[in-house]
């Protein structure tokens, strides 16, 4: 491992939503790490609060890749009947408390935001107190299909991504003075979908703007995913190498900008 890039600039690191998406963050982690780069700030909304958990905690690339090895929604979803929503990401958040134990944002080896959202207000939420786990289950919630989540006084938090998907701000706001934003959540081509694959398009449009978290960043890492599935995990190691790939592009900016 390369050593530690010298820094007179703290660095923080925001990872937006995009489902399973989410190990092309562990691929930016892969290239900075080589290069002794190690943000002292994070932040993150779904999939990007959750990878963003596991590093805050301690953890290095190869620990979380040896944590998600055989991962499937079945190991972090099930079924429920409920009025709001037919799934429930409970599994995850116990899976975290099982690993990594019931940790509180103030336990954190690095300091973390969350990224969700209100159902109710309609307005963005940034986490930074009480327990973690179920902070990430809300800010992974898809509003529709999985439950939102009662937490931190709130009654119905919901996917970061609704209102606030790369929270590069947020991460400044903790105190970084130069910020990378991690963005996963480029729209997926989908050729012969017809009419439906416009309107998902278009929502996914909707979802990597939103807050305008992208435009917030000094340094925007933002790969070329579109031809990625948001819910395979068999494509892991293709999102690695296309995270690692796109991060080595921006290396010498964010070495020189943290001198």
């Amino acid at each position: 491992m390369t050593q530690a890039t010298e820094q007179t600039k703290t660095l923080g690191i925001a990872l937006s939503g995009a489902a399973v998406r989410g190990f092309v963050h562990l691929g930016v982690f892969q290239a900075l790490e080589e290069e002794g780069i190690h943000p002292q700030f994070l932040g993150g909304s779904s999939a990007g609060a959750l990878i963003g958990y596991l590093f805050a905690a301690g953890l290095n690339s190869q620990n979380i890749l040896g944590a998600t090895k055989g991962i499937s929604w079945l190991r972090m979803a099930r079924p429920i009947l409920s009025r709001k929503g037919i799934i429930s990401f409970k599994p995850m958040e116990q899976f975290l408390e099982r690993f990594l134990g019931q940790l509180h944002f103030q336990d954190l080896a690095t300091p973390l935001v969350i990224s969700a959202s209100d159902l109710d207000s309609g307005k963005p939420v940034i986490l930074t107190e009480g327990a973690v786990a179920p902070a990430v289950h809300a800010s992974c919630a898809i509003p529709g299909l999985v439950r939102p989540v009662a937490h931190a006084g709130y009654q119905n938090l919901a996917d970061g991504g609704v209102t606030n998907n790369t929270p590069s701000a947020a991460v400044k706001q903790l105190g970084a003075d130069y910020v990378v934003g991690v963005d996963a959540f480029a729209p997926k081509r989908r050729r012969f979908a017809g009419p439906i694959g416009v309107g998902l398009n278009a929502v996914e449009i909707m979802v990597r703007n939103s807050n305008l978290g992208t435009k917030d960043s000094d340094c925007l890492i933002a790969p070329d995913l579109s031809d990625i599935s948001f819910g395979r995990f068999g494509q892991k190691q293709k999102m690695l190498d296309i995270g690692r790939r796109e991060a080595e592009k921006h290396i010498d900016t964010i070495k020189e900008a943290l001198k």
